[in-house]
């Protein structure tokens, strides 16, 4: 379709389509756009597209695509043109920018943070992107947090590569609030002096008395020089916590989104991981070699099977089925070197210990961080086996360099299909 927009109006496109400029000047996603442009819009996705002068537009909408002129005050394009402006004023006064985004989910974080990013790439600025989103990831993928720095305009996150990523090894804040907070500040710690706008896109984890603390917590440690909130209370709870010097502004959200369900989530989640390891290879890692973090098997000290049986009373048809004991604590961690046992016996616990039994596909699909020998982090992989008569651990990963040690996460994905299986507790491996 042709479309014909008149000066300063606006219209919503939602994805999937294809917008071709043929003839005025645009404004989409914080960037201007003028003939023989071409801009994709996925279909999970919805805009806001505003004519800076009479334009004429050939807009190609796939199924379930719509055009629509929004009411007033449905687009937020010019209020969120003028807190652009409103930074770019305040750049004056600093030496660079760091820019918070904070809101619930499905809030408008995603583009705001690519509105901003578009508007200061056009004004020469280098800008520094960091995805704290481990859940919906856009940058690397889920249980990290990534920084990129886009060298051009850009519609989703998506369309970028991470520079750099930091494992957190979990999808869900709540429940790793201090790896999310010590993975944050050792990125921007590392990147802080680089960029002269950085923006920081966080979760949508916002509506709980512990969201607002530990969202808090994370202005506090981070400091940044701006707060843009797209939820008015959430604004005012925030405003109440901080001193002056921390500008908050509470950021209008466009009042219809795409909104994604939560099996759209989840695809979107596997099509992150499927991305990153499209290009990876089985490494095969001498387990002599390697540290291990957050590994209540392997972290702990090995025991012999006359060792074990002076601490616990193991049934003799599980005896020859054990391929490696470790005791972590107050921990009997028993690995089963079986592939498939038709039952396990129970165990009974002894002298105050605990006794965890693991077999080989427990591990299977495990999402592991890799570190370099001086803990820096360099990638992500997947755990494919572990053969510990043999003392070595498979992975997949795209890392081909050298490897110091691994981050168990507490998270699993099908091997096939790369989506999340569960969400693991403590001592899996």
């Amino acid at each position: 379709m042709t479309l014909s927009l008149s000066k300063d109006s606006v219209v919503r496109i939602t994805g999937p389509a294809k917008v071709e400029v043929k003839k005025g000047k645009i404004l989409l996603v914080g960037a201007v756009y003028e003939p023989n442009s071409s801009i994709i819009i996925h279909r999970l996705r919805s805009y806001g597209l505003k004519a800076l002068e009479d334009s004429e537009l050939s807009v190609t909408l796939g199924t379930g695509a719509t055009v629509e002129e929004p009411s007033e005050g449905e687009e937020v394009v010019d209020e969120w043109l003028r807190i652009c402006e409103v930074l770019e004023k305040d750049m004056g006064k600093l030496s660079r920018l760091t820019v918070m985004i904070l809101g619930p989910i499905e809030s408008g974080k995603t583009t705001l943070t690519a509105f901003i990013s578009n508007y200061f790439i056009q004004k020469g600025k280098k800008v520094g992107l960091i995805d704290a989103d481990i859940g919906q990831e856009d940058v690397a993928i889920p249980t990290t947090i990534a920084l990129a720095e886009p060298k051009d305009v850009f519609v989703w996150q998506r369309d970028l590569s991470p520079k750099m990523i930091k494992f957190v090894g979990c999808i869900s804040p709540q429940y790793c609030q201090n790896n999310v907070m010590a993975a944050l500040m050792n990125l921007l710690n590392e990147v802080k002096d680089l960029y002269e706008v950085l923006i920081i896109n966080t979760d949508g984890w916002v509506t709980t008395p512990q969201a607002l603390e530990f969202k808090l917590s994370l202005i506090r440690w981070l400091k940044p020089t701006h707060v843009l909130v797209l939820n008015t209370d959430l604004a005012t709870y925030i405003q109440r916590s901080l001193p002056k010097n921390v500008k908050v502004l509470n950021t209008p959200r466009p009042a219809k989104v795409k909104e994604r369900s939560r099996e759209e989530r989840r695809r979107l989640r596997a099509e992150a991981y499927r991305k990153y390891f499209s290009n990876a290879k089985e490494r095969d890692i001498d387990l002599n070699d390697v540290k291990i973090f957050g590994s209540c098997l392997l972290s702990g000290k090995e025991l012999s099977i006359d060792e074990v049986k002076n601490l616990i009373r193991i049934p003799e048809e599980l005896i020859n089925k054990i391929a490696y004991v470790s005791k972590y604590y107050n921990i009997i961690n028993i690995f089963i070197e079986a592939e498939t046992i038709p039952y396990l016996p129970r165990i009974e616990s002894q002298q105050g210990l605990e006794v965890n039994i693991l077999k080989p596909q427990d591990q299977e699909g495990i999402v592991v961080g890799i570190l370099d020998n001086t803990l820096r982090d360099v990638a992500v992989g997947i755990i494919k086996k572990i053969d510990l008569r043999k003392k070595s651990i498979r992975i997949l990963t795209p890392w081909e360099g050298p490897i110091g040690a691994l981050v168990v996460g507490r998270v699993k994905v099908s091997l096939d299909t790369f989506e999340d299986t569960s969400r693991l507790g403590k001592c899996v491996i």
